[in-house]
């Protein structure tokens, strides 16, 4: 059954749903400690299903505050964990296509000293599940390679560390500190956190070490291209858009998020000397998007389109208020019908 559920994570780019919509929570900064630069802003997934949303937001406030309450909603949440420590929150998106969200929020706490941090987290939003880097790549594969760039780069920070001593840039303690932890933390071989990007994953390593040397954190830093990973990878993550065609065009569809995408389309008759057409579609309805596309005779921006695109399983139907005549294709030449997948 375990296998069969991760079979879900083997998506396919077929639908125009396929990012989701992440929006804003404003929270109130503790009234006693309240400062000019506070910024307490949290994200509140929505995929338009109801279940999901409740799913995957109330899983991300839970894991983020550490269980903090968590059967309380997440304002609630957020509320009483932030007390009067917590002084700033934001967050970042770093992938959401592919139905799936890649996410970060950065944490600034304040008792005797003040401490950041960065906490990830990844989301199937077709299912609300919370994703693991197994789900993602094949460690069995992966992990030998992970431990390899890692315990390299850890042997380069250590002979930094040693020039620092040669240089008495730092003492012997200080280097005996320093050292210990960095062993510690090369030889520890469990990967938890990562993030993905539109052309990358990077696994996260962090060594934390105590405030007093913190200055000495070592910059480890585990980058992948999906395309040196293509035979590990559990599911697709490269955005290639997705090619359609008519009997004489062909059109490229390309989804920026949920609501918008980029198409360019080529009118490929030989009869039709004309330019190719490039504009962003905005969702009007489920499964439909209309906009303008542009053409470039010589100056920018020249011709300036209608274009409606609406999804039908895996056929595009292309349509425009515009006439044939404001087109200017000629009697052999037209956008309008039916494009299908290659």
């Amino acid at each position: 059954m375990k296998n069969l559920r991760y079979l879900v994570l083997f998506i396919c780019l077929n639908s125009f749903s396929q990012s989701v919509k992440v929006d804003t929570l404003f929270l109130a900064p503790y009234e006693k400690n309240k400062s000019s630069t506070d910024k307490l802003i949290y994200p509140i997934i929505n995929t338009g299903n109801i279940k999901i949303d409740s799913l995957i937001n109330f899983d991300l406030k839970n894991r983020y505050t550490f269980d903090e309450a968590p059967n309380l909603s997440v304002r609630e949440t957020l509320t009483q964990w932030i007390g009067d420590q917590i002084g700033y929150i934001d967050f970042n998106v770093t992938y959401n296509q592919n139905n799936l969200l890649s996410l970060n929020i950065q944490t600034e706490g304040c008792a005797a000293y003040c401490t950041n941090w960065v906490s990830y987290f990844n989301y199937n939003t077709k299912t609300g599940e919370y994703l693991e880097l197994n789900h993602i790549i094949d460690l069995y594969q992966f992990k030998e390679q992970l431990i390899t760039d890692k315990s390299n780069q850890f042997d380069g920070q250590l002979n930094e560390l040693k020039e620092l001593l040669k240089t008495n840039e730092i003492n012997l303690d200080e280097y005996n500190w320093v050292h210990e932890y960095y062993i510690n933390c090369k030889n520890n071989a469990d990967f938890e956190e990562f993030a993905l990007y539109d052309d990358y994953l990077q696994v996260i390593e962090e060594c934390s070490l105590p405030n007093a040397i913190k200055s000495m954190t070592p910059h480890i830093e585990l980058k992948y291209a999906y395309s040196t990973l293509k035979n590990k990878l559990k599911l697709s993550l490269e955005d290639k858009g997705l090619n359609y065609y008519s009997k004489t065009n062909d059109l490229e569809v390309i989804y920026v998020d949920a609501n918008t995408i980029k198409i360019s389309l080529m009118i490929a008759n030989e009869n039709c000397a004309v330019p190719d057409f490039e504009g962003v579609l905005y969702k009007s309805k489920e499964n439909t998007f209309e906009g303008f596309v542009f053409s470039d005779k010589g100056e920018v921006y020249e011709s300036k389109h209608h274009l409606k695109i609406q999804k039908i399983n895996n056929v595009l139907e292309v349509s425009s208020k515009d006439s044939v005549e404001n087109w200017q294709l000629g009697a052999f030449c037209w956008i309008e019908g039916k494009y299908t997948a290659r």
